[in-house]
């Protein structure tokens, strides 16, 4: 009767070995899209606030202004950091006749460092993310 044996031995150490840097890597993955989808909550709050805001002023200029401070005060409030910011608001739904439905559109565009959405400081670049808030205005109020 012959007897094989089969030496086993370092075969768990090369496992891990090779195992451990993906999962680190799906880790680090899950942690990105976390904090991606956290950030772009963010923005999202951020232009839903800025075309509210614009919704309850009477004028176009007026509405455009303030729906321009209320991003960067909520930019300050939200734990976001913004490399650069801009504000867009279509103000178009001021000129409807009183009565008639019309809105504002206020579009948020931040760019937010790599290094922020993945905790590795020594990662360059950013990525720019985008988001479009929309309220209406209300049919009965005076607009000048």
């Amino acid at each position: 009767m012959s007897h094989h044996t089969h030496n086993d031995r370092g075969s768990v150490s090369l496992e891990l070995v090779i195992l451990i840097p993906f999962l680190i890597a799906v880790i680090g993955l899950l942690f990105f899209a976390a904090r991606n989808a956290q950030a772009g909550n963010s923005v999202t709050d951020i232009a839903d606030a800025s075309a509210r805001t614009a919704s309850l002023e009477r004028t176009p200029q007026q509405a455009k202004v303030s729906a321009e401070n209320e991003a960067r005060v909520a930019l300050n409030n939200a734990s976001l950091e913004c490399e650069s910011m801009s504000v867009s608001v279509n103000v178009e739904g001021f000129t409807t006749t009183l009565g008639a439905s019309g809105s504002v559109e206020a579009t948020v565009s931040c760019s937010v460092k790599l290094s922020d959405l993945t905790g590795i400081s020594a990662l360059p670049g950013s990525h720019t993310l985008t988001r479009t808030g929309l309220s209406p205005i209300d049919p009965w109020r005076q607009r000048r």
